[in-house]
């Protein structure tokens, strides 16, 4: 049996020192998505600091992504949870291959009230925008570690009868994270249209890769009329921004590593130089479950048919 769950949640009072007594009014304590699984869904990324964190899920009942706004109490059991939204329902369907971009911005609305969107595309369409509008709070009990920024990617299951109902039908492609990126249409159709083994943007040395666009193009990605004035001028989609603005990389065929780019670092009045490869380097993933050996040793999961 699903419980049912609220559609949206935005709290109005959220000072809070990190005790129960002075917990703000309406404010719900989580155990690090306990409901939500208890629901069914399933964690995707979280990305962000004890000091304000983003999770995202999906519920694959209704094909749904679930967009939290969290602080960590510190008190290494639960968080304060500031703001919940949903997208719309059927937009995505398990057991297929689903290109997803998301970009988070926000703005304050006075001195604590914040109001954040959230766009999504889905396979290179785009979806209506989400909302989560919160309010900081006054006080908080934080660790000096707070402001450190942590991207948790992916799901824990507890019991062998879960993964057995997921195995084949929920993995985690590659994940791409860019850090200020200006991303509208054409680019979200630019990376989509890349395939699901793209693992990087930045330019060749030698060559040009040309990209087939043809097999990704379908009606309902043509009734943009970004997505058709790409076509029809036959032009490049320009993305020396995403180039600048690729922060971290990682795929599950090497579990244990991701690779971190340097960021990009210009003067004021600087004139923008020729494209060109960043400095990078790769770095070791960590886990509060597995031990490193056992990280390097995952592999993924695929379903495999007459196809493939």
């Amino acid at each position: 049996k699903i419980k049912k769950r609220n559609k949206s949640l935005i709290l109005q009072d959220s000072s809070f020192d990190g005790t129960e007594n002075n917990r703000p009014e309406g404010a719900e304590h989580i155990n690090h998505g306990e409901r939500l699984i208890e629901e069914g869904c399933i964690h995707m990324v979280s990305l962000g600091s004890k000091a304000l964190m983003i999770q995202v899920w999906a519920d694959p009942h209704n094909g749904t992504f679930i967009f939290r706004v969290c602080m960590d109490s510190n008190d290494d059991m639960k968080a304060v949870l500031l703001a919940q939204a949903e997208s719309q329902k059927n937009i995505f369907l398990p057991s297929k291959w689903q290109h997803l971009v998301l970009t988070y911005l926000e703005q304050p609305q006075g001195k604590r009230s914040i109001h954040g969107k959230i766009s999504i595309w889905v396979s290179g369409q785009r979806k209506p925008d989400v909302t989560l509008d919160f309010i900081l709070p006054r006080k908080t009990n934080l660790s000096s570690d707070s402001n450190k920024t942590f991207c948790m990617i992916g799901h824990c299951l507890s019991s062998q009868e879960d993964i057995l109902q997921l195995a084949g039908k929920w993995d985690l492609g590659n994940l791409l994270l860019f850090n200020g990126a200006k991303i509208g249409s054409q680019e979200a159709f630019y990376l989509y249209a890349c395939g699901p083994n793209h693992t990087s943007i930045m330019p060749c040395k030698y060559g040009k890769p040309v990209n087939d666009y043809s097999k990704y193009i379908n009606k309902e990605i043509l009734k943009c009329e970004q997505i058709r004035v790409l076509f029809m001028t036959k032009k490049d989609v320009d993305i020396g921004l995403l180039i600048e603005s690729l922060s971290v990389v990682y795929t599950t065929y090497c579990p244990a590593q991701y690779t971190i780019y340097e960021p990009v670092i210009r003067l004021k009045g600087q004139m923008k130089t020729q494209l060109s490869q960043r400095p990078f380097s790769s770095k070791e993933v960590q886990s509060i479950l597995l031990e490193p050996h056992h990280i390097k040793s995952l592999r993924p999961t695929e379903r495999k048919t007459i196809q493939s």
